[in-house]
């Protein structure tokens, strides 16, 4: 290790609740996630400012539309959704570790036609 590493000090910056907010919106903006944020955020607020009574007859209210059918097309919908993002990153992690494996497999011949290790071209 040399000496310049050795000196210098490492400072630990605190993070504000403004500074953390935006890293979270940026991250959700980045992945494509911003719009349900927004709504899960929306949701979060009105439940926290309406009153408890209310809260209870609402979901009381939603449990009863449910047991009738008469949200059925929306509770599937949902359903549907949630199964196609959890093939989704199935079928993702399956295609990555095939990529994966064929590259090495690749690198592999490559190294003994060339008859020695070639360099990375990852970074």
């Amino acid at each position: 290790m040399s000496k310049k590493s050795r000196d210098r000090k490492v400072t630990v910056e605190k993070v504000t609740w403004a500074q953390a907010f935006r890293d979270i919106i940026i991250a959700a903006m980045n992945k494509g996630q911003l719009i349900p944020v927004l709504l899960g955020l929306a949701l979060l607020i009105w439940m926290v400012r309406v009153s408890p009574d209310e809260l209870s007859k609402f979901g009381y209210r939603c449990v009863e539309l449910i047991v009738h059918h008469h949200v059925l097309g929306y509770v599937l919908w949902i359903m549907t959704l949630l199964g196609w993002v959890m093939h989704a990153r199935f079928a993702k992690g399956t295609t990555d570790a095939e990529s994966s494996r064929i590259g090495k497999e690749k690198t592999a011949l490559q190294e003994r036609i060339a008859g020695g290790k070639l360099p990375s071209s990852r970074a």
